[in-house]
């Protein structure tokens, strides 16, 4: 019973385990598929040129693939331009697929080591793989067969006829004992190419090392190399021969080395078959020092990927000086008023001027032609009278200054200028702390504009609103002033403008909201954004109260004939009453006699009443904290926390009406990250006014976005609770307020 119960589990384990097994090498493929290489294949002998200006270099032709890292054929890869570097100077190469017919020799393991009871299964599949993949070989291959053991028989001479070759490699049969003679059979297949025709191969498949030691590994290399022959090499795995025997004898000859097991062997046969098909020639003159020399070929891909190859080395005989000359890089790109080009200079001082001719594909006729005196990396040409979709050739001349052609390059181009576009991304509507419309605009492909011409329109009847109407410089921040406008709907309209004043392109109407503020409004927001202002009227109030206290003491009447009671109020003392002199009542009658003088009675001592009471100092209450102006709401509590990217941490809380954010230690919230990420030392400043939040961008490198808009340099936009900040193009903040 309880082995009834486990055994779900372990059905489980092992579907989950074969998932895993399945899963994994997918990842690792797709984790490395990316890495792409060129693989040099052959280096022809370089050789003394002349070249159509008349300079003499030294022409280098190298034959290469664009492989992955699983030494697969990138098949879906375009070229799009080729260069050879070398000393620091960088030679432009015409690179081109390679067409000329390959002549190979077909070499399979028929020694004992395929002989015997068990491996007889592994050389019928090795063998029928190999008849299989003849069918993915180049177009106008011819073959031959050899089988090695002790000898390396021909089996079958060189033909064209795949039919032959293919029954000829299943007719094979290895032999049960002898010897496992490789290199022999290689430098007997090497030597059978030596007066074929065109592009020269070896094609290897072995289970077995060599065992002979007829020849060497260094004489199958010398000879290949001697005979300009690749040798490609499938191996057998779980038997003798191993990966780096293979690689000694393939690497250096510019061929490929694998080993598969018997499962995976039309793999192997069916990639070799692929690269052979597959190979590009790039060829290029250049002007080196004599001595040797290590050079590498660089490979500009349609998609920017930038490839480069191992060393590739050879010797010059004698130095070459390099002329002045000019190469056309990358694609010709069209506008709506110009075409643009970019070139390599070579010792530009020599060119007195370039003459540019645009060159139609139909007629063949120049359809435009000028002349540069000044010239640069990028230079440009007025698109005149060019059709959009048709085709082209820019060709681009330089002479010096008798006239002589010192160099020409040209380039096949169509001309598709983008359309212009002008559109309005967003609009943040007046408030009574910001009373302007910030307008951000998307543009594309707009050649020559000068500035913006902003207006309100009526609603109704599109009629332009006085007073609104504006224009800006290119590079200013779109701002429209609200001025006198009052409430209600309107669209606003934005065109971009030429020096002239031509309109190049205008923008589709944007329906947009304006509510004046109030009276109240308006002085509220002044008081908040004039401190002097604030700072006036509370001295004003106090000396007002100070002067009315004044007055009111000096209108009071004042009696003298008595003395006052005075109750002085002391802190944390009790209250004590002032003692009382009585003044003697007046006699009535007449006089009365001298008495002789005596000294008076000694009484207690009483102040004399004052003509005029002391002023006592007026008492204070304590100050606990600056209360918030009369009718402004108390600052509520806010915070951001980091949204993006995954490993910021990062959060803080608002507590001050205004606080800086940004990378520099001293702001309010420093975020911990390094300048490589777009954040500014003080990027943002977050202010607390009026009763609301601002953010105001403090003319950061990268900018500062709203909920995915970008915001003015240094004017205060609107956040409100849940928005979503950007600082650059990476790092998103959240903003939240607290609730009540």
């Amino acid at each position: 019973m309880v082995e009834a119960m486990h055994r779900p589990l372990h059905i489980l384990w092992l579907v989950c385990l074969c998932t895993a097994l399945i899963i994994l090498p997918l990842n690792v493929s797709a984790q490395t598929s990316g890495q792409s290489t060129i693989h040099i294949h052959d280096v022809a002998d370089p050789e003394a040129v002349t070249t159509a200006a008349g300079s003499t270099g030294l022409s280098l032709e190298t034959t290469f693939s664009l492989l992955d890292s699983d030494q697969q054929v990138l098949r879906e890869a375009e070229i799009d331009s080729g260069s050879i570097e070398l000393d620091g100077d960088s030679y432009g190469s015409i690179v081109q697929g390679v067409t000329v017919p390959w002549s190979i020799v077909l070499l399979v393991d028929g020694s004992r080591t395929m002989g015997n009871f068990r491996a007889s299964a592994d050389f019928k599949t090795a063998t029928t793989t190999l008849a299989n993949s003849i069918g993915q070989a180049p177009q106008d291959t011819t073959y031959a067969l050899i089988s090695f053991d002790d000898l390396a028989p021909t089996a079958l001479e060189f033909t064209s006829d795949s039919e032959s070759l293919t029954n000829a490699i299943k007719r094979l049969r290895a032999k049960s004992s002898g010897h496992s003679c490789l290199n022999d059979g290689l430098y007997e297949a090497v030597n059978k190419l030596g007066g074929a025709p065109g592009r020269r191969a070896v094609v290897v498949f072995t289970a077995s090392s060599d065992d002979c030691a007829t020849h060497s590994v260094q004489d199958v290399v010398g000879l290949a190399n001697e005979n300009r022959v690749q040798i490609y090499a499938v191996g057998l795995e779980g038997y003798s021969i191993t990966a780096g025997e293979l690689s000694a004898l393939v690497d250096p000859t510019g061929g490929l080395a694998t080993i598969k097991d018997a499962s995976t062997l039309s793999f192997a046969f069916g990639n070799v078959m692929n690269v052979m098909g597959n190979q590009w020639e790039a060829k290029a003159t250049l002007y080196p020092t004599a001595g040797s020399k290590t050079a590498a070929l660089v490979i500009t891909l349609k998609d920017g990927t930038v490839l480069r190859s191992s060393p590739i080395t050879f010797v010059s005989t004698q130095d070459f000086v390099r002329p002045t000359e000019i190469h056309l890089i990358g694609k010709v790109q069209s506008t709506a008023i110009d075409i643009r080009f970019t070139l390599g200079l070579v010792r530009p001082e020599q060119i007195r001027q370039l003459n540019v001719a645009v060159i139609s594909a139909d007629t063949g006729l120049p359809v435009f032609t000028q002349s540069l005196g000044t010239f640069a990396e990028t230079n440009k040409v007025p698109a005149g009278n060019l059709v959009a979709g048709a085709d082209y050739t820019l060709v681009v001349t330089a002479v010096d200054d008798q006239g002589r052609t010192l160099s020409e390059d040209k380039v096949d181009f169509k001309y598709e200028p983008a359309q212009a576009t002008l559109a309005i991304e967003s609009v943040a509507s007046p408030t009574a702390e910001t009373p302007e419309f910030v307008i951000t605009l998307a543009t594309q492909a707009i050649e020559g504009v000068v500035k913006y011409k902003i207006w309100l329109a009526q609603e109704q009847s599109s009629a332009i609103v006085p007073g609104t109407e504006t224009t800006i410089p290119v590079g200013e921040p779109l701002i429209l002033p609200a001025g006198d406008l009052t409430s209600g709907q309107y669209l606003l309209i934005v065109q971009a403008l030429d020096g002239t004043d031509k309109v190049l392109a205008e923008a589709a109407p944007v329906k947009t909201s304006y509510e004046r503020p109030s009276a109240i409004q308006a002085v509220r927001t002044w008081l908040v954004q004039t401190p002097l202002a604030i700072a006036a009227l509370g001295g004003l109030c106090c000396l007002t109260v100070i002067g009315v206290g004044g007055l009111f003491w000096f209108v009071m009447p004042k009696r003298r004939d008595r003395t006052k009671t005075v109750d002085l109020v002391l802190p944390q003392k009790e209250r004590r009453a002032a003692p009382v002199m009585e003044r003697p009542e007046a006699r009535r009658g007449p006089p009365p006699e001298p008495e002789p003088q005596r000294r008076p009675p000694v009484r207690p001592a009483a102040p004399p009443p004052p003509s005029t009471p002391p002023e006592m100092p007026l008492a204070r209450p304590p100050v606990e904290g600056a209360a918030p102006a009369a009718g402004l709401p108390a600052m509520p509590k806010a915070r951001l926390a980091a949204l993006e990217p995954a490993g910021l941490v990062f959060s803080a809380e608002i507590r001050k009406p205004v606080f800086t954010l940004g990378r520099r230690e001293g702001n309010d919230g420093v975020i911990p990250v390094d300048n490589s990420v777009g954040v500014s030392g003080q990027h943002l400043t977050i202010r607390f006014s009026g009763g609301k939040f601002t953010v105001q961008d403090d003319r950061s490198t990268f900018g500062t976005t709203v909920n995915g808009q970008p915001i003015p340099q240094g004017r205060p936009v609107p956040l409100e609770n849940g928005s979503v900040i950007g600082l650059g193009p990476a790092v998103r903040l959240k903003f939240e307020v607290a609730a009540g």
